[in-house]
């Protein structure tokens, strides 16, 4: 288990709310939240999991890519 900030695009997250498994592929900082939020996006209109910014993320894979254009959800904290 991981804090949201580890996550980035193409990481496998769990949805334990749904029972399931999501493959990141946008990331959102929600800042009115008291920790901070984080929502992380897959293919779906609906594929949207939302944590805390003290919840820790089960995360099943990690992207096997890591480059510039693969953001991170520290990178949504940093405005980039």
């Amino acid at each position: 288990m991981v804090p949201p900030t580890d996550i980035c695009e193409g990481d496998v997250i769990e949805d334990a709310v749904a029972q399931r498994w999501v493959t990141v592929r946008g990331i959102r900082m929600i800042t009115d939240a008291d920790a901070g939020a984080y929502s992380f996006y897959s293919n779906g209109p609906g594929d949207r999991v939302t944590f805390e910014g003290d919840e820790l993320v089960t995360r099943k894979k990690r992207s096997s890519v890591r480059s510039i254009e693969n953001r991170c959800a520290r990178d949504a904290l940093a405005g980039r």
